[in-house]
């Protein structure tokens, strides 16, 4: 992602942050360990540590409140960052709820910074 996607993102997470809601925070380690796990592919290993102490808050944070689909976005995406191939457990949950068409629901829980242009997310 480019510098200012990077700092439109640091901006969002801080505003989940000053929220001081558990939900808030759960989501802002999500949102921080998706996108350090974006900027790590390729090498960077400290960002990889980074994304997996965030994700791993986040998957506490989300079993703490009984928020499964959280915990299990979180999950994949540690799986993703170790080249596990369990990735998948949120759409694999979903499918088996009768949710026909998962990918797109998924996007409820996490996300795709991978797919975005320039790392960019949908304006506010």
């Amino acid at each position: 992602p480019s510098s200012q996607a990077d700092h439109r993102i640091a901006r969002l997470i801080g505003r989940l942050r000053r929220e001081r809601l558990a939900f808030a925070e759960l989501q802002a380690n999500l949102y921080q360990g998706l996108h350090l796990s974006r900027q790590s592919v390729g090498g960077s290993q400290s960002r990889s540590d980074a994304a997996r102490v965030h994700l791993h808050a986040a998957r506490e944070q989300a079993a703490d409140l009984g928020l499964l689909p959280f915990q299990l976005a979180a999950a994949d995406a540690l799986a993703q960052i170790d080249g596990d191939p369990a990735v998948g457990q949120l759409r694999d949950a979903m499918h088996r709820q009768g949710i026909t068409r998962p990918e797109r629901f998924e996007r409820l829980y996490t996300l795709p910074l991978a797919d975005a242009p320039d790392g960019q997310l949908a304006e506010d």
